[in-house]
């Protein structure tokens, strides 16, 4: 399924039965090396991978299962706030739903493919509201907590 695709299934279904949620937990967060190959992982097994473009970052989320994923520095900025060295508290909000339905192939913002399971949330972040991904149940439950 494409993001595009995606936003047109999910989107209208996170607006009317969704939740606003914010991420409460710490990351850790460095300069990507140009070309660096991140494979995330959850405690389900692998979630996607990507590569460094210039001016990414490789985030560790500190709770859930630890997983590693790349990210751009203006995201970064919009998502988390510097706290000392490479330690940053999450900022970010999105509103989501749980999926509940068959494994989807989603191809991510990033041109990556990523499993869609049963159970999983679907988000989208706020305020953008400019595409839609999944995040794993139990690192979920781990990082994020309604706010509406």
């Amino acid at each position: 399924m494409t993001q595009q695709q995606a936003i047109e299934k999910f989107l209208d279904d996170i607006e009317t039965y969704g939740h606003n949620f914010e991420k409460f937990t710490q990351v850790k967060a460095r300069p990507a090396e140009l070309g660096e190959f991140i494979e995330t992982f959850t405690l389900d097994g692998k979630e996607t991978q990507n590569y460094a473009k210039e001016n990414d970052y490789v985030i560790t989320n500190i709770g859930g299962s630890n997983e590693q994923y790349i990210m751009p520095e203006t995201t970064l900025k919009k998502r988390y706030k510097h706290i000392e060295d490479d330690l940053y508290q999450s900022i970010g909000e999105c509103r989501g739903i749980e999926y509940f339905g068959p494994e989807i192939n989603l191809k991510t913002s990033w041109g990556q493919n990523m499993v869609l399971k049963n159970g999983d949330m679907i988000v989208t972040p706020l305020p953008q509201r400019n595409e839609v991904y999944r995040i794993a149940r139990e690192e979920f439950k781990k990082t994020y907590r309604m706010i509406d």
